[in-house]
């Protein structure tokens, strides 16, 4: 069976157990709505930054393995091509001399 205490006492009460813990806590009074301590809003910025700074470090490291696998990849594709006499010859008909 619940024990009913006086409002006062049940709010010095939810303040001391709950704010040292930095748990929201929100229940109706008959006359407000009242709200226990929750954690400072500069440790909870300072988590976002620290989280967001990890993805994106992420992000980045995978966007320079990409492009170094793609130049992995694309190294020799067009080798044969270079050493064709024909190919050589329409580069020395289209470049310019002087």
């Amino acid at each position: 069976m619940p024990v009913f205490w006086p409002l006062e006492a049940r709010e010095r009460n939810l303040r001391s157990s709950f704010a040292t813990r930095g748990v929201a806590l929100y229940w109706h009074a008959p006359s407000r709505l009242q709200r226990a301590v929750v954690s400072t809003p500069e440790s909870s910025d300072s988590q976002f930054i620290h989280s967001f700074s990890i993805v994106l470090g992420i992000l980045v490291a995978f966007t320079i393995l990409l492009f170094g696998f793609a130049r992995v990849l694309g190294k020799n594709q067009n080798a044969e091509q270079l050493d064709d006499p024909l190919v050589k010859q329409a580069a020395v008909q289209n470049t310019i001399t002087h």
